[in-house]
């Protein structure tokens, strides 16, 4: 989704551990892959990258209760493995300003670093030969709702909710994953109801809607970039 940041006490302490140590060894394996390519003219996409997915991340969507993260058109302009560099820095970041737990850094890292792997594959790997801007929607509609149900199945097995079938054991509401919102942590377990919809209807429209902005913005960009500088959509730029 765009995006959900799980907060601190959510997750098992081992589950978080694990995603901690996931989360640096695929960054050793990042910057190691990074150092034998030449990146040097992509170091300042990267800083530039990092800041708009910073800046993005903590402005929500008007009454939508998402926000832009653009890690897909991250992963397009400066690739899979400082894509995966941007992300983690971007998290910590957030963390200390408590979007997002900063035990939850790990597992927050690995799903927004599997976006930008995501959206780099599917455009410029699988989807290659599509039309531009079909590959740009199509890509980032792709990842974030492959990583979106991938959060949720952490969540669900990590805490049992899915055996509470969406309930909890006291209340009188349905619950969901409630996605981000700017300045605080995100509450996981939370009544969820949008447009006088209530439960899994309310939580799939603001999936849906999340991904389509996601996606429409990213295709913006990306058609904006192949006017004024069509080379960052190559997947060799600046090597």
């Amino acid at each position: 989704m765009s995006h959900i940041h799980l907060p601190d006490g959510v997750l098992p302490v081992g589950w978080w551990l694990l995603a901690y140590i996931a989360a640096f060894i695929w960054l050793a394996v990042a910057l190691r892959q990074a150092e034998a390519e030449r990146v040097r003219r992509k170091l300042p996409f990267l800083a530039a990258m990092s800041a708009l997915m910073l800046l993005t991340m903590g402005v929500p969507l008007g009454p939508l209760p998402v926000h832009l993260n653009l890690a897909v058109l991250t992963g397009i302009v400066v690739g899979p493995w400082l894509g995966f560099v941007a992300v983690f820095v971007v998290n910590i970041m957030l963390s200390f300003l408590g979007h997002g737990g900063l035990t939850a850094v790990g597992i927050n890292t690995l799903l927004t670093g599997l976006e930008v792997v995501l959206g780099w594959w599917f455009y410029h790997r699988l989807l290659l030969p599509w039309r531009l801007n079909w590959r740009a929607i199509t890509a980032t509609g792709l990842a974030l709702l492959l990583t979106s149900a991938l959060a949720l199945s952490v969540v669900g097995l990590s805490t049992g909710i899915f055996e509470l079938g969406w309930h909890g054991p006291d209340a009188d509401h349905d619950v969901a994953i409630e996605p981000a919102t700017a300045g605080e942590n995100e509450i996981i377990a939370a009544p969820v109801e949008f447009l006088g919809l209530s439960g899994i209807t309310a939580f799939g429209l603001i999936l849906i809607l999340g991904l389509a902005v996601e996606a429409l913005a990213t295709w913006g960009i990306i058609g904006y970039l192949q006017k004024v500088k069509p080379e960052l959509l190559l997947e060799d730029t600046g090597t």
